[in-house]
């Protein structure tokens, strides 16, 4: 499974852009993401599920806690915590970077565990 989320799309750079100026390329990281970036990760879901991007209804406080609760467990663990047979499964969270600011994230999960 992989999610992925963008914010503000002209934080971005296009392809074309790092050949014409190979320099803007360095300020794009990709990193595994750290405690410190489960709010971001959490609130570009909850922002993305308003718009049917994600299936969470992260207005529900209890959907909200149990999203919290699997966003730490991959980041601080690399487990995924499931409601069913792939409860457990290992996880991966990775942030995108453009300059200092978080532009993105994906969320790789094993089918099972």
């Amino acid at each position: 499974m992989l999610d992925s989320s963008f914010h503000e799309a002209d934080a971005l750079f296009s392809a074309a852009d790092a050949v014409a100026n190979p320099q803007s390329a360095s300020k794009v990281r990709i990193h595994l993401a750290s405690p410190a970036d489960v709010p971001f990760i959490v609130d570009a879901i909850a922002a993305e599920s308003r718009h049917g991007h994600f299936s969470c209804d992260c207005d529900r406080p209890d959907v909200l806690r149990g999203l919290w609760h699997q966003i730490q467990r991959i980041v601080s663990d690399g487990v995924t915590p499931m409601p069913d047979e792939r409860n457990g499964a290992g996880g991966r969270a990775f942030v995108v970077q453009v300059g200092e600011v978080n532009a993105g994230f994906a969320i790789l999960v094993e089918h099972a565990p």
